[in-house]
């Protein structure tokens, strides 16, 4: 028989004794049936080496003296069903269709508004000082934005001005509903609305920005 080392109060299984192996770490009490390690005093049943096979990798417990397999609760099962949909959120909030910016229905950018902010101050700051310098008109003066590998599009300073406009906004919303529907998957109380619940409501997806050039 299989010795089964479980904890009293969580009934989980801490761990098995084979018989006819020496353990010098452990004092085990056949009396009482209990076993004593560094980490304190257990009770334990015995099982068949049958039953220890079958059940090699599942969360086993010991409740009235049987050993059997661990049945999870409704609310961890609720709470398991909202922690994978918020993950699935998270990948959403990432994605393409919440975070890409189409420029003239061709030029992707990626509108990571923390990452992007302090380059359009600068842009736009430069541009106003050059217009100041040189007395050129605001809408005349222009940047020459790299939009991919050597293709280069001459950006004036309100296209920049909407451009930075376009990515805040998508930004704000975007992380205005992330954070709602986190609220509001948390707030479910089944697992049926929680598989259910559509996080895509609220978003701005697909955006696309068009400039005269």
């Amino acid at each position: 028989m299989i010795r089964v080392k479980y904890n009293l109060d969580t009934k989980q299984v801490l761990g098995n004794y084979p018989p006819n192996i020496n353990y010098p770490s452990i004092t085990i009490d056949e009396e009482n049936k209990t076993i004593t390690d560094s980490s304190g005093t257990f009770p334990y049943i015995e099982i068949t080496k049958e039953q220890h096979e079958a059940n090699i990798g599942k969360n086993m417990v010991v409740i009235n003296d049987n050993y059997q397999e661990y049945i999870k609760t409704n609310a961890e099962l609720l709470q398991e069903a909202k922690d994978a949909k918020i993950k699935e959120l998270e990948i959403f909030h990432e994605s393409d269709s919440a975070r890409i910016l189409t420029i003239n229905e061709k030029f992707q950018v990626n509108t990571n508004y923390e990452t992007t902010r302090k380059w359009f101050n600068e842009i736009i700051d430069d541009l106003k000082n050059e217009a100041y310098v040189t007395g050129t008109s605001y809408k005349t003066v222009t940047f020459d934005w790299e939009i991919s590998t050597g293709v280069w599009i001459p950006l004036n300073l309100e296209q920049l001005c909407q451009f930075k406009y376009a990515v805040f906004n998508i930004t704000k919303t975007n992380f205005k509903q992330y954070r709602a529907h986190i609220k509001a998957i948390e707030a479910l109380s089944s697992v049926e609305d929680v598989n259910s619940y559509d996080f895509t409501q609220g978003y701005l997806l697909d955006n696309q920005l068009t400039f005269d050039l």
